[in-house]
């Protein structure tokens, strides 16, 4: 939090050119727009008070060299978070920044990049979950990508349910047969990606429908012997 803050500030600094005062409250902060659309940094940021008694500056620096300040500093801490995952699958504070750092970067780039990016942050989280299973800090982040791409991805061609779904089902159904099925978070993951595909199957399609539903609640079986204590949950994720 510490780091997010500073970067906040820097880059409200940035973009005001210089006309703010940096207040370190953080239930008075309203974010900061980079233009009318993005929000730098979350809302949960540094405010920033117009100085009254201070005369608006005149043009410094223009628009372009602001938003190119801005960014190099983006990607710094882009670049910072994925070193810090590297060194530690474990660091969930890095994993936290980066899942705030994302939406800037993803907003920003063309959209036919958009899938790579996803692609590039599935392939950092699956080294992660690949190497310590049982961490549920990389499959935190795994939550919350998959979700994050549900939203945003474009609809054409469906890259959402027919390239980045069927490719970690066949990749966590590899790494849960490997541990004989004694891997909570990759059936819990499995649970999830089914869930969304069960989403998209056409209602008319109800031997489709009826199989998938079987395979969801067959990882929730397995998880009911896996962890007995949260059995209760599972029995209210089950779908009929």
């Amino acid at each position: 939090n510490y780091r997010r803050f500073i970067v906040a500030a820097k880059a409200v600094i940035l973009a005001s050119r210089d006309n703010v005062d940096v207040d370190g409250s953080w239930s008075a902060a309203a974010g900061m727009l980079l233009d009318e659309n993005e929000l730098i940094m979350g809302t949960q940021i540094t405010a920033a008070k117009e100085r009254k008694e201070a005369e608006v500056p005149s043009k410094m620096n223009n628009d372009a060299e602001i938003k190119k300040k801005i960014r190099d500093l983006l990607q710094s801490e882009w670049d910072f978070s994925q070193t810090k995952i590297e060194e530690n699958f474990s660091n969930c504070s890095a994993f936290h920044y980066r899942s705030k750092l994302l939406p800037l970067f993803f907003f920003s780039v063309k959209s036919d990049e958009n899938n790579n990016l996803i692609q590039d942050e599935l392939e950092l989280v699956q080294n992660a979950i690949f190497t310590e299973p049982d961490d549920q800090t990389a499959w935190w982040y795994h939550r919350f990508l998959l979700d994050f791409a549900s939203k945003h991805l474009p609809s054409k061609d469906d890259e959402f349910q027919n390239t980045i779904l069927v490719n970690e089902h066949e990749l966590l159904s590899e790494l849960v047969e490997e541990a004989n099925g004694h891997c909570k978070w990759g059936l819990l993951a499995l649970h999830l990606i089914c869930v969304y595909q069960l989403k998209a199957i056409p209602q008319h399609d109800e031997g489709s429908i009826a199989q998938k539903k079987e395979e969801i609640n067959s990882y929730l079986d397995q998880l009911v012997q896996l962890d007995p204590d949260r059995k209760l949950r599972y029995a209210t994720m089950k779908v009929e």
